[in-house]
């Protein structure tokens, strides 16, 4: 039976869309042993750089890079844009 109202944490995050901006933020960057590479995007998935690409548009390794680069600036959290 379908929830109506939400009363979980679960039911409550299900019902909320993740913008498409922050799907196309890499949360997560892995390079195993064997030279695999794999990006964890904003919604929790694990997929290759060209999946990445097909899926959000862009390169995972740039947004990565500038990513990094914005949290050298100004630390970890979230900021207000300059």
């Amino acid at each position: 039976m379908p929830v109506s109202d939400p009363v979980t944490e679960e039911d409550w995050l299900s019902c909320i869309p993740l913008p498409e901006y922050l799907a196309k933020i890499p949360a997560g960057h892995i390079l195993t042993v064997a030279g695999d590479e794999f990006w964890i995007d904003g919604n929790g998935d694990q997929i290759t750089t060209d999946q990445f690409k097909t899926l959000h548009g862009v390169d995972p390794a740039v947004v990565w890079s500038a990513k990094k680069a914005y949290l050298a600036a100004n630390g970890p959290g979230v900021h207000v844009i300059k």
